[in-house]
């Protein structure tokens, strides 16, 4: 689960480091955090694995105490790992309806962190990490909505400013066509322009129905349904960037064309 949670936040910066609206500095310095707490938690997890053997192998207190011990330890780590990885989510501004979720699920980790110090024996320790482990497939279901969310609103952000430019350019040919000016290549890079635009909000579409059919579910499935909306978010973005060479083409026009 936690690697899963992992490849996520990896998505997450991969998908702002292609959307160069985004500045990073912020987001980078959490990520270290996370990084920080997340190799806790592996430490932790072996820890509680050799533990877990060595009690299984020789049946002894000393070793049921050990166990014991290392394993309270690992199911803090994992929780306390959630823990930053929401608040980081958190951190990236989603939708209030997604930060209403996020918090919601915060509060059951913190609130399931509080209860693993009190525990005295496997039993009630097993007990208490199978309640974390049966929410798993709740958040890990939120998480991939929420980078969805996230990156979504920025592919519409930078798709509302390029339609913004493209509006004000269409303006100045509209008065230059009007000045008996020949404008022909500037129309058809507009339209070239306003075609990739229809494919990106197409695209846009396209994620929010991927995005809202994301259910609770096997975490192979999952991971194959957030693959599909991983491929529409590339090609959402490659549009854009096609977009913006016609901008650019545009623009250098009416800059040093014979107008």
């Amino acid at each position: 689960m936690m690697k899963r949670i992992f490849s996520g936040l990896f998505l997450l910066t991969t998908f702002y480091l292609l959307l160069s609206t985004y500045s990073r500095a912020d987001f980078d310095r959490s990520y270290q955090d996370y990084l920080s707490q997340y190799n806790q938690y592996r430490r932790a997890l072996s820890n509680y694995q050799t533990a877990r053997n060595r009690y299984l192998t020789y049946q002894t207190l000393t070793s049921l105490s050990e166990a014991l011990d290392n394993t309270k330890v690992f199911l803090e780590t994992r929780d306390q790992t959630m823990i930053l990885y929401l608040k980081l989510l958190l951190e990236k501004n989603p939708d209030e309806n997604y930060r209403k979720l996020l918090n919601e699920d915060l509060t059951f980790y913190q609130n399931h962190l509080n209860t693993i110090s009190s525990v005295g024996n496997l039993p009630d320790v097993v007990s208490v990490s199978d309640k974390a482990k049966e929410h798993f497939s709740q958040t890990e279901t939120l998480s991939r909505q929420t980078i969805i969310n996230i990156v979504l609103n920025k592919l519409k952000n930078i798709n509302a400013s390029q339609n913004k430019i493209e509006l004000g350019f269409e303006e100045k040919i509209n008065f230059l066509k009007n000045q008996g000016k020949n404008v022909t290549t500037l129309e058809r890079w507009t339209l070239s322009f306003k075609g990739k635009q229809q494919l990106v909000n197409q695209k846009i579409e396209e994620i929010q129905v991927l995005s809202d059919k994301l259910q609770p579910k096997s975490s192979d499935q999952l991971s194959k349904d957030f693959s599909k909306v991983q491929t529409v978010i590339y090609d959402a973005n490659q549009y854009l960037k096609e977009g913006t060479s016609f901008l650019v083409e545009i623009n250098q026009e009416l800059k040093y064309g014979n107008y």
